[in-house]
């Protein structure tokens, strides 16, 4: 007789806490008094405004809403239908719904094709011996990712496999984490159309989509190369600040995977500099183990 297996729960979904709430605030406004307070402008020509608590005045009794409701009035099952077409042509709530589908199902299409995966693939492998080139390249791309895409968690799996690459190159395990998930965060701050952080806040603040794209787009080219620099640099000063037994052991870590490498035709036709380098970093490695000694002073 084998033991039935533990239920795990789970997260309501988010469709369901939805409606859980809309009942409960169906419920409560049948107990709450309606009313209104005034608005005072606290920047002159804006839509910034500050609420006056004392100014509360009372507007009508309290009911409930209907289940349905005509005349485009607020009833507790059409609350969808009402939420979507809320607002202006420039923000209304179904313009941004229909712009995060695009983008979330091109983005999603994307990661399901593999596309994204084999393109770093690739990319890591054509530069992995020009740490130059591979960080800062690595760090643009995924800033590009947080601007466009709005990429947050969705750098997990590239973190994992992105870190032990770096690993396998000599260079710090961090910056795998600072070329992925901050390079996102930085490109997600300061993107130019971003659907979650832009599109919908200028929505709800009553302005125009996109609207200053070119400030944006500066910050954004500003602060990704800020972070491409230093990341490029933290990950060379973590290679300098190996001791001598560190170094060697890593010289000898990449005479083992690499150094079958010289005699590759690629190698012959001149083309594998860093492979050739090698065996003497690795002579050098051997020599400077052996402290130099002589019989006489």
């Amino acid at each position: 007789m084998t033991d039935s297996p533990t239920p795990t729960r789970s997260f309501p979904d988010t469709l369901l806490i939805l409606a859980a709430i809309a009942v409960i605030v169906a419920i409560a406004v049948a107990f709450i008094t309606p009313g209104k307070f005034a608005e005072v402008s606290t920047v002159e020509g804006s839509r910034q405004v500050s609420i006056v608590l004392e100014s509360f005045e009372q507007a009508g009794e309290a009911q409930g809403i209907p289940l349905f409701a005509a005349g485009g009035n607020l009833g507790l099952l059409n609350l969808p239908f009402e939420g979507l077409v809320a607002g202006d042509k420039f923000g209304s709530t179904i313009g941004l719904a229909a712009f995060l589908l695009i983008i979330g199902g091109a983005f999603g299409v994307l990661m399901r094709s593999g596309a994204i995966d084999r393109t770093l693939t690739a990319f890591v492998l054509r530069y992995q011996n020009s740490a130059a080139i591979l960080i800062p390249g690595l760090f643009v791309i995924f800033s590009l990712g947080g601007a466009i895409f709005g990429m947050g968690e969705e750098t997990i799996p590239f973190v994992l496999l992105i870190t032990p690459i770096f690993a396998r190159l000599g260079l710090n395990p961090i910056t795998g984490i600072l070329v992925t998930f901050v390079a996102t965060q930085i490109g997600f701050a300061t993107s130019w159309m971003n659907p979650f952080s832009v599109v919908v806040a200028q929505g709800v603040a009553g302005l125009p989509p996109l609207s200053g794209s070119a400030l944006r787009g500066a910050m954004w080219a500003v602060f990704t190369a800020l972070g491409a620099a230093a990341s490029l640099r933290y990950a060379l000063s973590a290679c300098a600040a190996m001791d001598a037994a560190q170094a060697r052991s890593a010289i000898a870590t990449a005479e083992k995977e690499h150094g079958a490498r010289r005699g590759w035709l690629w190698s012959c036709m001149g083309q594998s500099p860093l492979a050739q380098a090698l065996e003497h970093l690795v002579r050098l490695a051997g020599l400077s183990a052996t402290a130099p000694i002589g019989t006489t002073p």
